[in-house]
């Protein structure tokens, strides 16, 4: 473990690569070999298809979900709210007013450390609506 003397320490990690912005005096640590991630990943939906107008919960097993700080993304509708259950678990009500069709699934991450991108995707799953 190192320590610092800064006032404050932004590590900002994007593709693995990490840098600091260091700033005044202030005591800030490092542990060696830890990286946090922030990239939300998606691993199951509990169910892919559901018939249009019908009422359908999802639920979102994957890592990296954050309390406050995680979003789902349904085809271009980003206002949909979700239930944290836990940093691997998250659901989330599909949009009932929506024509059948195959829509992508983000989970997203809004990325508080002030830097490019503001916003973190995961990858995309795909849901059917029949």
């Amino acid at each position: 473990m190192h320590l610092f003397n800064y006032e404050y320490l932004i590590l900002v990690i994007i593709n693995n690569y990490m840098s600091f912005t260091i700033g005044l005096k202030q005591k800030c640590t490092q542990k060696k070999g830890f990286i946090p991630s922030i990239i939300p990943i998606i691993s199951s939906l509990s169910t892919n298809t559901s018939k249009a107008g019908e009422y359908q919960v999802v639920n979102i097993t994957g890592e990296n979900f954050r309390y406050n700080n995680t979003q789902v993304k349904f085809g271009n509708i980003t206002n949909i709210v979700i239930t944290y259950n836990s940093s691997i678990n998250i659901s989330f009500t599909v949009p009932v007013n929506l024509a059948p069709g195959t829509y992508a699934i983000y989970v997203t991450t809004i990325n508080k450390l002030n830097v490019i991108p503001n916003i973190v995707y995961s990858s995309a799953s795909n849901y059917i609506l029949y």
